[in-house]
C-alpha cells in the first residue's frame, strides 16, 4: 500500500462522505470507483479525482453540499426538465467533463474560503505554512497530472504525518492530530488574547469540553478571542452593565433564529485596520461616520491611505475635531495623488473653517449625548435643563442599496437557509464520529469548513451595498435613542429596493448582526408598509466586532434583555404573538418627554363598561366605554404646557397624545371633582391603555416614568368632504344635488381667491393683497413655516400639530384631511443659495408681495397657474370638497356621565369658528351635526350627533366629547365612527345646515359583526 494509501480507500471515510460518492457515482457511471488511476488514464478522469480528494479529505461539508446541489434527487428532476427542451448539442457534452469542471469550481471556492479565514483570524503565518508544506509534501507524491488543479491554501481540517506513522490508527489518528493542532494554536494566540469582560456570544461554544480552537479576531491594536461555535444558534444573555443602580434579573437565555452559516455577520463600513486605535484616542463616532461617508464618496480612496498622525486633529470634542475632518482628507488625498506640499504639522488645518448655525447645533448635540453616554448619568432620558431638556435627536442612516445585475444570485440564499437544518445534522455527525480514519473534521476547529460563518458573504455584500448617509436633526426623538443614545439607535432605508427584491431584503436583516466601526448591530423593528428598519447596538461578539470602547462606556443590553424592558411575556402571557411582536413600536414613536410623574403618583383603574358587559362580566371592545383614554391632573397639565420643546400657543393642553412605559392613549385633564376623588395622583390610567408590562428589574427604569407626549393640538378648522364620506351621507338621505352644489360653490370661491383681475369694489394692490392672502391660507404656507421653524429649533413638527402622519399605533391617517393645502414635493426649506422658497405657493405669495402682478409677470403667472391648476385638480379629481362649517379633533369619552348616547360636547380655547350669518367666532357648538372619521366603509360610520354645552366638562377645550353613560350607551359612541376609539383618533365634525337638516342615522345593526363572521373566517 502507498504511504498515503487510505486516503484512496473509500471505506475509511465517514458515511454521508461514502453516500455522497455513490450518489455522485449514480450520476456519472463514468467515473468509476474512488482509487488512484493509472497514468495511461485521461486526465480529465485524473483531474476528476485529484479534486474529489482534496475535497472528501478537506472540505467535506463542502463536497456533500456540492453533490446535493448538482446530482440530487431534486436537482437531477430539475435538470432533466432542461435537458428535454435543449438541443442535441447539450446531450453531447462529457459528464465526466462537466463534473471536472465543477469540482475544480468547487475546490477554490472552499480555497477561497480558507484563505479569506486565515486572514480574518490572524494566524501565525510559521503554523500555517507548516500545515501547508505538510499536505503539499503529501500530494506531490501522487502521480497524478493536476498542473492546472490548484491544492488547498490553508491547512486541512486534521494535517496527515508522512511516512509509515500516517495513519496507525483510525481513532489516535484523529486524537493525535487534534492534540498537536491545539498545541500549536494555543501558543499562537497565547500572545495576543488579552482579559475582557465576560460578555453574551454571539456565536456560543457548543456543550461539548472539547472546544480548544478559540476563533480570534485581531485588528491594528488589539485582539479578542472567542470560543465560540459557529454552528449554534444565536444566543444572548441577559446579562448587562448597563445600568448599576438596576438590579439584574435572574440570568436567563432566548435563542433566536440563527442566519445561514456563511452569513452571519454583514460588515457594512468599510475595514478599517485603525478602528481600535480611533476608539482608544477618544475619535467620536460622529467623526468617524463623516470619514467614512466622505472616503465611499472618493473613488479609490481607502482607510489605508491614513496614516495614525493624520488622526490626531480628530481626538477629542467632536465640535472641534468636525472642523478638521475636510482638511484631514484633503491632505491624505493630496499625499495619495502626490501632490502635497511639505508644511508643519499646523498649516494645513484650516482655524478659520467655519460650521454653519444649524450644523452647530447638531455637533453641539452630538457632545452633550456622548457625554451622557459615557458618564451614564441617562439625562438623554430627560432633565430640567432649558438647553439640553432630552436627546435622541441625531439620525444616522444607512442606504441598503441593491446591485441589480448580480441580485438574482441572491435567490439562491432562501434554498441555502432552507438545507441549514441538514446541513447542521451532517456536521454535528462529523464532529462526533468515530468510525472514520481520514482526516475528519471536528466541530470546534476553526479552519474546519463549517467555520464559513465567520467569513464575509460574498454573495449578500455583492447583492446589496451600504452607503452612509449624512448625520442630521430632523426634530424627532423616540424613547429607544433617548435611554441608549442617538448613535446606538440605527435607521436602514430600504426605499431604493424595489418590490420584486423585499424578501431578498427580509433575508438580509433576519437574525444577522451588522459591524459598524466594531461596534455589533441587529435589526430591532420595521413599521409596517414602511422603508424603514431600526437597528439597535447589541453585546454580541463575532468576527470584526470590537470591545475597546467597553472600557469607557456601559455596556448595551442583550437582545432578549431589551424586549424583556419593553414588553415581558411573564408579566401578560395571555397577549397574543402577534400583538407582543408589535409592542415594540412604543420605542419609536416621534415624542417629547415632558415630564417625569412618580410611581407613587400613577395609578390604574378600571374602563367604564356598558352595563350589559358589567353583568355578563366579559366586554367586547365596543363595549368598552373609555378604550385608551385616562386622566391627569392640573398640574402634569401646566408642567407640559411649560416644557421649552412644547410651543402651544393656546394655553394649557386638555388633552394630549402620550406614551408612559408600556401604556398609550390620551389622557384628559380632570375635573375638580375627578381630583378630590384620586388625591395625589398625576396619572389615571386605564386598564386598555396598558399594552405592555416590564419585568421587575426594570421597573425603575427612569426612560418608563417620563410622559411621552406624542401631539397635544389636534383641532382643525375647516376640512374635506372625501368621497368615502358622500357615499355615507348620500345613504342617510341627502341629495347628490347638495354635493354638486358644494363643488361648483368651492370652484367659484377658489377662482375668485386667486383671479388676477379686479373684483367688485377692489384697487389692483387690493389683488395683490388677497392673492397673498390666498397663498398663505390655501397653499399651506403658514404649515410650512410653522414646519421650517420647528426643524431650524430641533423641535419636532409633529408634536408642535403642524405635521399629520399615520400612526403606527394604529391611528388612522384621514384622507379627509388634506386641508386643500397644496404638497406637490417634501422640500418646505428655503434654498439656502438663491433664497426661493421651495413651495410654490410661498414663492408666489412673495413674488405677489415684492410687486410682481400675475397679469404683467410671466413668472407669476405661471405659478399662479399651476397652483390654481393643483388646488382645483384636488377637488375634480380627488372629489374632496372644502368645507369652512367643519373641523376636526381628538375624541374622549365623558367620564363624568353628563352626556346622552346622541349628544356630544365641544368648545374653544381661542379663536373658534366663524358663525355665517352673524360673522362671529363662536365658544362653543351647538344644535345637530354630522361625526365621521376614515376609514368610512359602513352606513354607520357617519352618524348624527347633538352638540350640547354642558357646565360640567366646561374645563375640558378643543376636543369632541362623546357620552360614557354606562347605563345609557349599547356600545361605545365612538365605535360606530369606523370602529374607532379613544387612544387618538380624531373626528371631523361638520354642522352645516344643507347636510345636516335631510341625513338620518342608518340603523345600528349595520355596525355590528354578522353572527356567521368569527375567528374561524381567519383559520
Amino acid at each position: 500500500m502507498d504511504e498515503d494509501g487510505d486516503l484512496w480507500d473509500l471505506s475509511s471515510y465517514h458515511q454521508d462522505v461514502q453516500d455522497a460518492y455513490n450518489t455522485l457515482r449514480s450520476a456519472v457511471p463514468a467515473l468509476g470507483p474512488f482509487r488512484r488511476l493509472e497514468t495511461s488514464s485521461s486526465d480529465v478522469h485524473q483531474s476528476a479525482l485529484a479534486s474529489l480528494q482534496i475535497l472528501m479529505s478537506c472540505y467535506q461539508p463542502f463536497f456533500i453540499d456540492f453533490v446535493t446541489d448538482n446530482y440530487g434527487t431534486a436537482s437531477l428532476m430539475n435538470h432533466g426538465r432542461r435537458t428535454s427542451a435543449s438541443t442535441g448539442m447539450t446531450q453531447m457534452i462529457n459528464p465526466l467533463l462537466t463534473l471536472a469542471t465543477r469540482l475544480k469550481v468547487e475546490l477554490r471556492k472552499a480555497q477561497k474560503w480558507a484563505e479569506e479565514l486565515k486572514e480574518s483570524q490572524g494566524l501565525e503565518a510559521t503554523t500555517l505554512e507548516v500545515e501547508e508544506r505538510e499536505v503539499r509534501e503529501n500530494r506531490s507524491k501522487e502521480e497524478l497530472h493536476e498542473s492546472d488543479l490548484s491544492l488547498p491554501t490553508s491547512p486541512p481540517s486534521l494535517p496527515r504525518q508522512r511516512g509509515s506513522e500516517a495513519f496507525p490508527s483510525k481513532r489516535a489518528s484523529m486524537d493525535h492530530h487534534s492534540s498537536e493542532i491545539n498545541k500549536k494554536l494555543r501558543s499562537a494566540f497565547k500572545s495576543t488574547a488579552h482579559e475582557r469582560p465576560t460578555r453574551p456570544s454571539l456565536l456560543p461554544a457548543t456543550p461539548s469540553s472539547s472546544s480548544l480552537y478559540p476563533s480570534t479576531i485581531s485588528t491594528a491594536s488589539s485582539t479578542s478571542t472567542s470560543t465560540a461555535s459557529l454552528e449554534a444558534p444565536i444566543t444572548c444573555s441577559t446579562e448587562s452593565t448597563l445600568d448599576p443602580s438596576l438590579d439584574s434579573p435572574s440570568k436567563t437565555t432566548c435563542t433566536l433564529r440563527a442566519a445561514p452559516l456563511d452569513n452571519r455577520v454583514l460588515r457594512v463600513t468599510s475595514q478599517n485596520g485603525y478602528q481600535a486605535m480611533l476608539n482608544k484616542r477618544g475619535v467620536r463616532f460622529h467623526v468617524q461616520w463623516e470619514l467614512e461617508r466622505l472616503i465611499g464618496r472618493n473613488e479609490g480612496l481607502s482607510w489605508s491611505h491614513f496614516t495614525p498622525e493624520d488622526f490626531i486633529p480628530l481626538c477629542g470634542p467632536v465640535t472641534n475635531a468636525a472642523k478638521h475632518v475636510e482638511d484631514v482628507l484633503l491632505r491624505v488625498v493630496e499625499r495619495k495623488n502626490g501632490t502635497s506640499l511639505p508644511r508643519g504639522d499646523e498649516e494645513w488645518l484650516s482655524s478659520d473653517r467655519q460650521i454653519s448655525g444649524k450644523n452647530a447645533r447638531m455637533l453641539q448635540e452630538v457632545e452633550r449625548e456622548e457625554a451622557s453616554i459615557v458618564a451614564g448619568d441617562l439625562k438623554g432620558v430627560g432633565n430640567d435643563s432649558i438647553d439640553w431638556p432630552f436627546g435622541g435627536k441625531i439620525n444616522y442612516t444607512v442606504a441598503v442599496v441593491p446591485q441589480i445585475a448580480k441580485i438574482d444570485s441572491f435567490d439562491h440564499l432562501r434554498t441555502k437557509a432552507d438545507r441549514t437544518n441538514s446541513a447542521d445534522k451532517r456536521r454535528q455527525a462529523f464532529a462526533a464520529s468515530t468510525r472514520s480514519a481520514c482526516p475528519i473534521d471536528t466541530s470546534d476547529n476553526p479552519l474546519g469548513p463549517h467555520a464559513a460563518s465567520n467569513t464575509s458573504p460574498s454573495d449578500l455584500s455583492s447583492s446589496f451595498k451600504f452607503q452612509l448617509r449624512a448625520p442630521s436633526m430632523p426634530g424627532k426623538s423616540h424613547r429607544l435613542a433617548r435611554r441608549f443614545g442617538s448613535r446606538r439607535v440605527i435607521t436602514f432605508k430600504v426605499k431604493d429596493c424595489l418590490p420584486k427584491y423585499r424578501d431578498q431584503v427580509v433575508n438580509l436583516f433576519v437574525g444577522r448582526v451588522f459591524v459598524v466601526f466594531g461596534r455589533p448591530y441587529r435589526a430591532i423593528w420595521a413599521p409596517a408598509d414602511g422603508d424603514t428598519i431600526f437597528g439597535i447596538e447589541t453585546p454580541d461578539e463575532g468576527p470584526e466586532i470590537l470591545k475597546s470602547y467597553l472600557r469607557v462606556e456601559p455596556t448595551m443590553p442583550s437582545f432578549d434583555e431589551m424586549f424583556a424592558r419593553v414588553n415581558d411575556l411573564h408579566q401578560k402571557p395571555n397577549q397574543a404573538m402577534a400583538k407582543w411582536a408589535s409592542r415594540p413600536q412604543i420605542l419609536f414613536s416621534d415624542s417629547v418627554p415632558a415630564a417625569r410623574v412618580h410611581p407613587s403618583a400613577i395609578a390604574v383603574v378600571p374602563d367604564i363598561v356598558t352595563s350589559e358587559a358589567k353583568v355578563a362580566g366579559d366586554a367586547k371592545t365596543e363595549q368598552i366605554l373609555t378604550d385608551g383614554c385616562g386622566l391627569m391632573s392640573e398640574s402634569l397639565a401646566l408642567r407640559i404646557f411649560r416644557h421649552p420643546s412644547l410651543q402651544l400657543t393656546t394655553g394649557r393642553p386638555s388633552v394630549v397624545q402620550m406614551r408612559l412605559g408600556g401604556s398609550k392613549g390620551l389622557l384628559a385633564i380632570m375635573s375638580p371633582a375627578q381630583a378630590v376623588q384620586y388625591p395625589g395622583k398625576e396619572v389615571i390610567l386605564r386598564e386598555s391603555m396598558v399594552k405592555a408590562l416590564s419585568a421587575p428589574p426594570y421597573i425603575d427604569d427612569p426612560s418608563l416614568h417620563f410622559v411621552d407626549v406624542l401631539r397635544c393640538d389636534s383641532l382643525r378648522i375647516g376640512t374635506t368632504l372625501s368621497s368615502e364620506a358622500i357615499i355615507a351621507m348620500a345613504h342617510g338621505g341627502v341629495p347628490s344635488s347638495v354635493f354638486l352644489k358644494m363643488a361648483e360653490d368651492g370652484l367659484n370661491a377658489l377662482r375668485d381667491d386667486f383671479l388676477p383681475r379686479r373684483l367688485v369694489g377692489e384697487t389692483e394692490d387690493d389683488v395683490l393683497v388677497r392673492i397673498h392672502a390666498a397663498c398663505f391660507r390655501r397653499g399651506g404656507v403658514g404649515t410650512d413655516r410653522k414646519k421650517r421653524l420647528a426643524r431650524a429649533q430641533g423641535l419636532s413638527a409633529r408634536v408642535a400639530g403642524v405635521v399629520k402622519s399615520r400612526s403606527e399605533e394604529g391611528q388612522d391617517e384621514d384622507d379627509a384631511e388634506d386641508y386643500m393645502t397644496v404638497t406637490p414635493s417634501k422640500r418646505f426649506d428655503v434654498d439656502p443659495v438663491s433664497g426661493q422658497p421651495g413651495g410654490i405657493a410661498e414663492s408666489l405669495m412673495e413674488a405677489v408681495a415684492a410687486g410682481f402682478h400675475p397679469s404683467e409677470s410671466a413668472y407669476t403667472g405661471s405659478k399662479l397657474h399651476h397652483l390654481v391648476d393643483m388646488l382645483s385638480s384636488k377637488m375634480v379629481r380627488e372629489f374632496k370638497i372644502p368645507v369652512d362649517q367643519s373641523l376636526s379633533a381628538f375624541i374622549i369619552p365623558d367620564t363624568s356621565g353628563v352626556l346622552a348616547p346622541d349628544e356630544l360636547y365641544i368648545s374653544f380655547s381661542g379663536t373658534g369658528p366663524v358663525d355665517p350669518e352673524t360673522q362671529c367666532p363662536i365658544q362653543h357648538l351647538e344644535g345637530p351635526c354630522l361625526a365621521f372619521r376614515s376609514p368610512c366603509k359602513l352606513p354607520t360610520d357617519v352618524r348624527k350627533f347633538k352638540a350640547v354645552w354642558k357646565q360640567d366638562l366646561a374645563h375640558l377645550k378643543d376636543c369632541i366629547v362623546l357620552s360614557a353613560n354606562a347605563s345609557l350607551c349599547k356600545r361605545s359612541p365612538a365605535s360606530y365612527l369606523g370602529g374607532g376609539d379613544y387612544d387618538g383618533d380624531t373626528v371631523q365634525l361638520f354642522w352645516g345646515k344643507e347636510l345636516v337638516d335631510r341625513f338620518s342615522n342608518a340603523d345600528d345593526s349595520f355596525a355590528d359583526v354578522p353572527e356567521w363572521f368569527g375567528e374561524g373566517e381567519f383559520h
